[in-house]
């Protein structure tokens, strides 16, 4: 089965929340491209003030 293209623009965590669902739901369906400005990978930004705290 050929792979649908899926492209995401932001790599924020409402973003790769859905692919994570989209992954979990259908592994092989997906041949996805992220493009952020980020230089490095999503994180949860939402832990993110207590680890500064």
């Amino acid at each position: 089965m050929k792979k649908l293209k899926l492209v995401v623009i932001g790599n924020g965590m409402a973003g790769m929340r859905t692919l994570e669902e989209l992954l979990s739901a259908e592994p092989d369906l997906y041949d996805i491209s992220v493009f952020g400005a980020e230089a490095h990978g999503n994180y949860n930004r939402i832990l993110l003030s207590s680890v500064l705290c």
